[in-house]
């Protein structure tokens, strides 16, 4: 029951963060500092988990084409996967690189810093390293 509440807070917090793009700037720290708490604190995986890492992709890949003055932002959010712990990065990895390659279809245009690609890049090369790539 609690994570169901926790489920719909962060549903609902996304859900006004993506409908309010002309105020990100205010909302983007408070709702990747919610974010970082939730993927930083997990020890294995866990719905809420899930949800808190597919939402950093799904924010980044929703707001990269509309907002890319903050590219760098956006990108520099995804460097939080590497703070995942070994068993919640394996049990995640297939889908977060899968997710990865829809952003990269979607807004390889607005990639513009180094900085950026080399987030995506080590998080896919991660994803290829992992015991299932090649099955």
């Amino acid at each position: 029951e609690d994570e169901d509440t926790a489920l719909f807070c962060l549903d609902i917090l996304v859900a006004v963060t993506l409908r309010n793009r002309d105020r990100i700037h205010l909302l983007l720290p408070q709702v990747y500092g919610y974010l970082r708490t939730i993927v930083q604190s997990a020890q294995v995986p866990t719905p809420l988990v899930e949800r808190a890492i597919f939402e950093v992709l799904r924010i980044t890949r929703a707001l990269l084409p509309y907002k890319p003055e903050l590219g760098e932002d956006l990108l520099d959010s995804l460097r939080l996967m590497f703070a995942l712990q070994p068993a919640v990065a394996d049990a995640f990895i297939e889908r977060i690189a899968r997710e990865l390659c829809v952003l990269v279809r979607a807004a390889a245009g607005f990639i513009k810093g180094a900085k950026g690609w080399d987030t995506i890049c080590k998080l896919l090369m991660a994803s290829a390293r992992h015991p299932d790539a090649a099955g």
